[in-house]
């Protein structure tokens, strides 16, 4: 027949908490080591505790606190990711009201004919003292020479820009 102790409650109440036999009082210790009911308690608890422990799962389980870190992480991303769409958009709109600009401006410099060329090859002649190679390239077709040299440029900037701006993300 078994038989029970009325200070067994206390014991497994101990060896639950993690705190047996250490912060157990000396009384309780002496009375578990002469009494076979406590001690067969404290055992039998330490046992089953440590095999919940190790059943319980990975050792490293990951805590609910995490997990909504996560979740809340992964939410605002979506959420940054809803809001760059438009960016996008707008960059290549910004793109293409340069382009229009642009042409807009070779063309009226176009119909205005070449002598604003000539101003702009005295200023650059007079910054950069080339006068060989600005000649050179006014001559014959030099005039498309520059203008297609500058658009391509532009282009390349604009370019750079509007993958620079989308790399960020």
């Amino acid at each position: 027949m078994l038989t029970t102790c009325p200070r067994e409650k206390e014991v497994k109440a101990l060896v639950e908490r993690g705190q047996w036999p250490l912060a157990a009082p000396a009384e309780l210790l002496a009375h578990a080591g002469s009494c076979r009911a406590c001690s067969d308690a404290a055992l039998v608890s330490q046992i089953f505790r440590e095999a919940r422990a190790h059943a319980g799962g990975p050792e490293h389980a990951v805590s609910p606190g995490m997990i909504w870190w996560r979740a809340q992480l992964r939410r605002r991303n979506e959420a940054m990711s809803r809001l760059e769409r438009p960016a996008l958009a707008a960059y290549f709109f910004a793109l293409g009201l340069a382009l229009v600009v642009t042409a807009a401006f070779l063309i009226a410099q176009a119909r205005q004919g070449t002598g604003w060329l000539t101003q702009l090859k005295t200023l650059v002649m007079q910054a950069l003292n080339l006068p060989a190679l600005w000649d050179s390239a006014l001559s014959g077709s030099g005039a498309a020479w520059i203008t297609i040299s500058a658009l391509l440029t532009f282009l390349l900037i604009a370019a750079t820009s509007i993958y620079l701006a989308i790399d960020r993300r």
